[in-house]
């Protein structure tokens, strides 16, 4: 069943918001086009938090899905995107807020990250970790991986 998807999207020259109705995120990623460089985020409407969906961009977006199968929405030049860090802050925050909303009182284990860097022509994949190496911060990896690859 078709769930509708939302999107930041990284295109050439901008980033901007998308949206469209896909039975998968895999669907979806392929609905928006070969243009896209990179995505900031996607997910399901009804999975962002309160004050995404009511975002002003993203009830654009939604609107435009009224007429058409795809949408994208005007967001920002790629030069007002600032840092790469603050938009990996920003994830970090969003994730720990969101935590604390649906769940509460929580604490942290293990934790790591991997991030694809491209460095001219060259891509690097770098990652980091906190926590006991075994069992902990390096099996997260293979579980995050199993995760994307049952969410897609």
């Amino acid at each position: 069943m078709p769930e509708l998807y939302v999107a930041l999207l990284h295109m050439p020259g901008a980033f901007v918001y998308a949206g469209t109705q896909a039975s998968s995120v895999a669907e979806a990623v392929a609905a928006f086009g070969d243009e896209v460089l990179g995505i900031e985020w996607l997910q399901t409407f009804d999975s962002l938090p309160a004050r995404g969906q009511e975002n002003e961009a993203v009830q654009a977006v939604l609107a435009g899905l009224l007429d058409a199968p795809v949408v994208f929405v005007e967001g920002y030049d790629e030069d007002e995107a600032g840092d790469p860090l603050d938009g990996m802050r920003a994830h970090l925050d969003h994730w720990v807020d969101e935590a604390a909303e649906r769940f509460g009182e929580f604490s942290v284990g293990a934790y790591g990250f991997v991030l694809e860097m491209q460095l001219g022509d060259e891509v690097e994949l770098g990652w980091a970790y906190g926590g006991a190496l075994t069992p902990g911060a390096a099996e997260l990896f293979a579980r995050a991986a199993d995760m994307a690859r049952f969410q897609s």
